[in-house]
């Protein structure tokens, strides 16, 4: 399991549980395939949070091998430019370390 710290849990609880796609534990997140964030989905989703704790917190945790940066055409786009987001995934190895049937909020935080 990867050392989290406690900021960084909070984060991804925050991060997991508005992945966008439903999936409320780890083993759902792993069977769906469209779990990921752009920044501007994170920004818009993760309001707590100011774009550059956001920003931090997804260069951390990337360093920590729990997400994974797929680049696109852009790494922010504008409405209708025609250009696909860069995405932010989280990591198959991290979630298989979880419980798989318990919530993230149980997971990450106890």
């Amino acid at each position: 399991m990867v050392n989290l710290t406690k900021n960084e849990k909070r984060f991804l609880t925050d991060y997991l549980e508005n992945n966008g796609c439903g999936a409320l534990t780890p083993q759902e997140l792993l069977e769906d395939n469209f779990s990921c964030f752009s920044i501007q989905a994170a920004e818009e989703e993760l309001t707590n949070y100011t774009p550059n704790q956001i920003r931090g917190f997804l260069s951390s945790l990337i360093e920590k091998d729990v997400l994974w940066f797929e680049e696109r055409d852009a790494y922010r786009v504008l409405d209708n430019d025609g250009l696909q987001p860069s995405l932010y995934w989280v990591s198959d190895e991290f979630l298989k370390d979880l419980q798989p049937n318990l919530t993230f909020k149980d997971n990450l935080c106890n």
